[in-house]
């Protein structure tokens, strides 16, 4: 308990996603939907508890925790790939129909009934965690195989063509090459990423470049080759709904309901259908609970970079990177994988500083 009571400062901004959750149970209508939220974002408070009380076992385990990742992730891009190619010779289809929308993207991971979003988060945090590896290895067996799972991995990243992944990927490796002044590999990334773009823009029906290019129509005009990005409409959906209860918002789980009313009276009717959340997490606080919420959403990511910058630990800036990018496009703690992603990502935060503080150290395996 001396423990939790050190700690208690990073304990109460770690859990404070799941404390505004359970705030919100005191005055949300939909109480048996918000129970099911509590229990949902339970890991942002019992994780780093664990984290705090038995530092070790995240620590001394992150090589295991990292290998499980990778393997998880290799097993998904094997049965997926596997799923397409016994589509393909189903349907009598050419190759070529690998690169269209019926085996791309979601359609992809369908099969285990995955979000390829947080699929490609995984998989491009086990590409990292590969990257350190390979630095580390000593063995010439060992670092071809790693480069082997590696390469794979990437491809199954480009396959599953989470934009916003790929661009932090990008946006990452090239900040990271300039920073380290690793110039032939800055070099050879770039001329990679010329040829990709080059390649996947001038092929004919090719929906890597339709996906990339021609459907995300940021200024919100409607072309010949795409139609009017409705992602705009979608966030103003809920920042009209946080202006009815701008405070405290509607609750847990109460929100949800007159955003679908928003969708289906502005006709977005695919809005409507799914019952799409917000696709945005400060959006989806700020509709949820108010101004009360896009404070925790600050709160709760200051404190993260800060501890993140405390490690001095390339990987988890790397990590912490993506997590925070993906906000802008997904209602991350609104679903399992991103919560006890995130969780994880913070109980091995808490672990690495609880562990240079007993050894009067900042250092780490992980570089």
């Amino acid at each position: 308990m001396e423990k939790l009571k050190i700690n208690k400062g990073s304990l109460f901004f770690y859990a404070l996603p799941f404390l505004i959750t359970v705030f919100g149970l005191l005055y949300t209508d939909e109480l048996k939907l918000a129970l099911d939220d509590v229990v949902r974002a339970a890991p942002f408070f019992l994780l780093p508890i664990i984290a705090i009380l038995l530092p070790q076992k995240f620590s001394m385990n992150y090589r295991n925790l990292g290998y499980s990742l990778v393997a998880g992730c290799f097993f998904v891009a094997c049965y997926s790939w596997a799923e397409v190619m016994l589509a393909l010779k189903t349907n009598n289809d050419s190759f070529s129909q690998f690169f269209t929308s019926r085996y791309f993207n979601h359609k992809l991971v369908k099969g285990l009934n995955l979000h390829a979003t947080y699929v490609s988060l995984f998989v491009y945090a086990s590409i990292g965690f590969l990257a350190h590896e390979l630095k580390e290895a000593s063995s010439n067996i060992k670092k071809s195989l790693l480069l082997v799972i590696g390469a794979l991995l990437f491809l199954f990243l480009l396959n599953l063509l989470s934009r916003n992944i790929l661009v932090c990927f990008a946006l990452f490796t090239t900040g990271y090459f300039i920073y380290a002044r690793k110039w032939r590999l800055f070099l050879a990334a770039a001329v990679c990423v010329a040829v990709l773009v080059i390649i996947s823009y001038n092929i004919k029906h090719n929906y890597l470049r339709d996906k990339l290019f021609r459907s995300l129509n940021l200024f919100e005009q409607k072309t010949q080759f795409s139609k009017k990005d409705d992602r705009f409409d979608r966030l103003a959906a809920s920042y009209e709904i946080f202006l009815n209860k701008p405070l405290f918002g509607y609750g847990t789980a109460a929100e949800s309901k007159h955003r679908i009313a928003v969708f289906k009276r502005n006709r977005d009717y695919v809005a409507y259908k799914e019952k799409y959340n917000a696709h945005n997490q400060f959006f989806e606080y700020l509709s949820t609970y108010g101004l009360l919420g896009a404070i925790v959403y600050f709160l709760f990511f200051v404190k993260l970079w800060k501890t993140v910058f405390m490690t001095r630990k390339v990987y988890f800036v790397y990590i912490a990177f993506a997590v925070t990018m993906l906000t802008i496009t997904e209602s991350i703690f609104e679903r399992t994988q991103g919560i006890v992603f995130t969780s994880f990502l913070i109980a091995l935060l808490l672990s690495i500083n609880a562990r240079s503080k007993n050894n009067h150290e900042r250092t780490f395996a992980i570089s």
